[in-house]
């Protein structure tokens, strides 16, 4: 009786192992069949959509080069070490939500959310505490509308430049169903690349103090000037999206570097008045 048992108990054992064993082996086989088979696909597919050498690196590279006399004001002469901190600052408002059904100028005002977007960037812009030296803005009615308002809270000085006015730069890329015609790009492009020229210049050697100037524009000016700053291929213009109100912070400095603080900067608007 005793051998009888042991012999059932071994074969238990042993239909134990058997089944385990061909688990371990069907597990594995279930692996290797769905990795191959996964592999087998992807190379079935053909090679990554990836260049195999590493993209344009290096001072030659047209990507990565950086023209130092962009503003055509390199002087070649060494900066005062006393003076060589001083930067010029430009921030770059989004005039505010506006009646985008009026078919004239003048009918495209501020609505009423837009003007809160005005007071809300206005208080931020005296919370910096700078000593602004002008409040710049399109002639557009919305434009006049929102740099009235900064220049109210802000008492600083305030004008128009017709150069801020709505534009299209260039044919963007990718481009755009609902942007086209080469005729506007034409006329728009040479406004817009003189605004740029005349607005954004390092400061001068003898610059003592750094300088805070506001310019108020719609969102296409903001985009091309970003671009052009940072020496960035302008046919993206259209890849940034600028919030109405929102703040844009460009740094020039004397060596003719650009540094950008904030692009759209929203964060002290109450989500309500958030909109683009």
């Amino acid at each position: 009786m005793m051998w009888i048992s042991l012999i059932s108990s071994k074969q238990v054992i042993w239909s134990k192992i058997k089944l385990l064993a061909a688990g371990v082996v069907g597990l594995g086989g279930g692996y290797a069949y769905s990795y191959w088979g996964t592999f087998g696909v992807v190379d079935a597919l053909g090679p990554p959509p990836f260049p195999q050498q590493p993209y344009c690196v290096g001072r030659k590279c047209p990507i990565t080069s950086w023209d130092s006399n962009w503003d055509r004001l390199e002087t070649g002469q060494k900066c005062d070490p006393k003076l060589s901190h001083f930067e010029k600052n430009i921030l770059i408002i989004r005039h505010g939500q506006y009646n985008v059904t009026g078919k004239l100028d003048e009918d495209r005002k501020l609505t009423k959310l837009g003007q809160e977007q005005m007071k809300a960037v206005a208080h931020r812009l005296a919370t910096l505490n700078f000593n602004y030296s002008f409040v710049m803005g399109s002639q557009n009615t919305r434009g006049k509308e929102s740099y009235s308002i900064l220049a109210e809270h802000l008492d600083v000085q305030s004008g128009f430049n017709e150069s801020l006015n709505e534009g299209f730069p260039l044919a963007p890329i990718p481009g755009s169903a609902t942007i086209a015609g080469d005729d506007l790009y034409y006329k728009d492009i040479m406004k817009m690349e003189y605004a740029f020229r005349s607005l954004f210049k390092r400061p001068t050697l003898a610059s003592a103090k750094n300088t805070f100037e506001i310019l108020v524009c719609p969102a296409n000016l903001i985009r091309y000037f970003i671009c052009r700053a940072l020496q960035f291929p302008p046919e993206g213009w259209l890849r940034w999206e600028i919030p109405h109100g929102s703040l844009t912070w460009i740094t020039i400095y004397k060596d003719g570097s650009v540094n950008v603080k904030s692009v759209g900067e929203v964060g002290f608007l109450p989500p309500n008045l958030v909109t683009f």
